[in-house]
C-alpha cells in the first residue's frame, strides 16, 4: 500500500493512493490521528488516539506538540516524561509503531497485517538536516518505506495540482502554497 503522512504538530494525518484519488484515512471515525506522546512513571508510554484516551487520567503526563521538540534535536536528545528520561528518536520511532499498527487495526483502509507500506511523508520546508534525518530514520525504523521525503507546502502544492488540474490553464503558469502549520509558516512556488 502507498500513503502520504503529515506528521504535524497537533495531528498527523494519512492519505492513501488510490486508482489516482488520495483520499483520507480515518481512524475510528476521525480524519486526523493525535500527535501525542502519553507517560507515567512506571515508563509505560501511549502514543497518538491512545495518547488522547490516557491524558486526562491521573498519573499520565502527555507531549503535546512533540514535533516542536524536533526543532533542535540531535541523535541523543532526551525528553522527561513523568519523571523518565527517554530518548527523543525512542519516543518519535514509538509514534509512528503505533501509526503503523493503527492503520492496521484502526483505521478505514485494506491493510493485512506484514503488507508493505511504501510511504510520502512531508517536513517543515525550515527542517534542519538533523530533523529530516530523525524523521527518516524513525518512519524507516518503524516498518515505514520511505519513497520520497517533501517539504509541506510542496506536498500541498502537489495535491493541489493533481486535484484542480483540469481548472489550471495555460495562462496559470504558477502556483503559491501558504503553510500555515502549528508554529511555522512555510510556503512553496
Amino acid at each position: 500500500m502507498r500513503v502520504g503522512i503529515d506528521f504535524g504538530t497537533t495531528h498527523t494525518v494519512a492519505a492513501i493512493v488510490d486508482r489516482g484519488n488520495y483520499p483520507v484515512v480515518y481512524f475510528d471515525g476521525v480524519d486526523t490521528w493525535p500527535s501525542l506522546v502519553a507517560g507515567n512513571a512506571a515508563g509505560e508510554l501511549r502514543f497518538g488516539l491512545d495518547a488522547a484516551a490516557v491524558g486526562r487520567e491521573a498519573g499520565w503526563s502527555v507531549v503535546r506538540s512533540f514535533k516542536h521538540l524536533l526543532n533542535n534535536a540531535g541523535p541523543r536528545t532526551e525528553v522527561t516524561l513523568s519523571g523518565r528520561i527517554h530518548r527523543l528518536s525512542d519516543l518519535l520511532t514509538g509514534f509512528l509503531v503505533q501509526l503503523k499498527s493503527d492503520l492496521v487495526r484502526r483505521a478505514n483502509v485494506e491493510l493485512e497485517p506484514g503488507e508493505r507500506i511504501e510511504a510520502a511523508i512531508s517536513v517543515p520546508a525550515n527542517a534542519s538536516s538533523a530533523q529530516r534525518f530523525l524523521t527518516l530514520d524513525a518512519f524507516l525504523t518503524a516498518g515505514f518505506e520511505v519513497v520520497v521525503l517533501l517539504n509541506e507546502p510542496s506536498a500541498a502544492g502537489f495535491e493541489y495540482a493533481h486535484r484542480y488540474r483540469s481548472t489550471i490553464t495555460g495562462k496559470r503558469e504558477y502556483v503559491v502554497i501558504y503553510d500555515l502549520g502549528g508554529g511555522t509558516f512555510d510556503a512553496s512556488l
